[in-house]
């Protein structure tokens, strides 16, 4: 999910079977972003009395960790939201490789429980 634009909670497809939440662990507005955008969808979906897809909350730029750049975002707070959506959350790096092989083992894992591969 793009951060940058508007959010419309009825654009995602009702019958969807998963929906990726991303997040920078180096950027605190980021996920304050994300975190209300989460509880509009949260809303949304109750309103509508839909069961939730798959969701997954992917936070980025585990590379950038520094002295120089700390983490802004603590795993506390990934966890609580991860919890509050009924979430699978990992931390990577796209520019590294660094945990992508986790990502795409708990994405098979979740999709395979609803497409019964």
């Amino acid at each position: 999910m793009d951060t940058t634009a508007p959010f419309e909670p009825y654009l995602i497809k009702q019958d969807a079977a998963g929906i990726v939440f991303v997040y920078s662990i180096i950027d605190a507005d980021s996920f304050a972003i994300l975190g209300e955008l989460v509880k509009i969808f949260l809303k949304s979906a109750e309103r509508r009395e839909n069961p939730l897809p798959l969701c997954f909350l992917v936070g980025t730029k585990l590379d950038k960790l520094s002295e120089d750049t700390p983490r802004a975002v603590s795993l506390e707070a990934c966890k609580e939201l991860a919890t509050s959506m009924n979430a699978s959350h990992v931390e990577l790096s796209s520019c590294t490789g660094t945990n992508i092989g986790v990502l795409k083992a708990v994405f098979s894992a979740a999709l395979s429980q609803v497409f019964f591969f």
